[in-house]
């Protein structure tokens, strides 16, 4: 509330940006099209979490879908090229850089319009980024960004109800010494609703771990913890675990319920 009443808060972002252009100021210079796409999702949830309809949250939405269509339909991505802002398709960043940005757009086409999320775009994405980070390997691995992303792709896997995907992803032959607890919490729950879907049990320690993880981290005593443990915008990585715990506990259909998800994020201890 105080960051919103601010003359200097986030509605002041979007009148600067309103004032250099818009959304799409520059766009012919973007080297990594995923980061407007994110930055302005990760706005649009962090006002979502006061209120889901503010009008803030619903143009940096705008802005999110907007800025995530025109890079999946921009050229630069079947362009490989020394210089990243004429061409996209550059490995390693190329294909997660797609993922990333198609991630961006499922989730905010889902929660503007309250509707069910893509969940074929999500493993789509997961595949994506999941390819891009396997790229990078020896010690470039041991980065918190290449980490983070190889596990933002397990949890878009799991929002997704792809626990096989999940799991495979989380047995690679790769150390996650950056974010080890958030592996260890993943891989149980991954493993246990995985022997779930082969006709075996939920192991119930797994669901218990991870609820009490996600107890920790949404709240705002949990800052610490989710600032070590994210490597994308804290509210975001809220949200994808609150998205799991939604697909853990109700795993309704049509999937998700947004109202359900926010609220288990806000709602008082």
């Amino acid at each position: 509330m105080a960051d919103l009443s601010r003359g200097d808060g986030i509605p002041a972002a979007i009148s600067v940006t309103e004032k250099n252009g818009g959304p799409f100021a520059n766009w012919e210079r973007l080297s990594f099209p995923e980061g407007p796409c994110q930055r302005y999702f990760g706005s649009a949830v962090y006002v979502a979490l006061l209120d889901r309809n503010h009008p803030v949250s619903r143009q940096y939405l705008e802005w999110a879908m907007a800025t995530a269509q025109r890079a999946l339909e921009d050229k630069r991505f079947a362009i490989a090229s020394e210089n990243s802002s004429k061409g996209w398709m550059n490995h390693p960043d190329f294909p997660g850089n797609m993922g990333e940005v198609r991630a961006v757009h499922a989730l905010s086409m889902s929660l503007f319009q309250d509707a069910p999320v893509d969940l074929d775009a999500l493993k789509k994405s997961s595949h994506e980024i999941e390819q891009s980070a396997l790229l990078t390997k020896g010690k470039s691995w041991s980065d918190r960004i290449v980490q983070g992303r190889y596990l933002y792709a397990v949890r878009l896997s799991m929002i997704a109800g792809d626990w096989g995907a999940a799991g495979r992803m989380l047995s690679v032959n790769r150390k996650f010494d950056i974010f080890n607890q958030q592996f260890e919490i993943l891989q149980a729950i991954a493993m246990a609703y995985s022997a779930e879907n082969e006709g075996g049990k939920v192991v119930p320690d797994a669901v218990r771990a991870f609820e009490s993880y996600f107890q920790t981290v949404r709240s705002p005593a949990g800052k610490e913890l989710l600032n070590a443990h994210s490597a994308w915008p804290a509210n975001c990585y809220r949200l994808e675990l609150s998205l799991i715990r939604h697909r853990i506990l109700a795993n309704v259909l049509p999937f998700p319920n947004w109202n359900d998800v926010f609220k288990a994020i806000c709602e008082s201890p």
